[in-house]
């Protein structure tokens, strides 16, 4: 994936949004469970979903997802909505 600047010169986000994921979820039966594909294979539960801030496009190390929490001190680059299957660690 290439990183791609937005209009304020900021790294642009070109995964789906909240809208995108509304829209497609309203298309299914409301009744059918939500689930992550495992690291190794396999499907899990998806427990809830999680306001992050995240730097984009700031990881390239294989296995490593592109985007990653700000460190101390960074500012995030977009405010993203997590589906998550465990609590993550830091962000109460």
């Amino acid at each position: 994936m290439e990183k791609a600047d937005g209009p304020s010169g900021a790294p642009s986000f070109s995964g789906i949004r909240v809208r995108d994921l509304i829209d497609a979820l309203k298309a299914h039966d409301p009744e059918a469970p939500v689930v992550l594909t495992g690291r190794e294979g396999g499907f899990s539960d998806v427990l809830g979903v999680q306001p992050i801030p995240l730097k984009l496009h700031v990881n390239t190390m294989q296995g490593f997802g592109p985007h990653d929490v700000p460190g101390p001190r960074q500012r995030h680059d977009a405010i993203a909505l997590a589906l998550v299957g465990a609590p993550l660690p830091g962000l109460d």
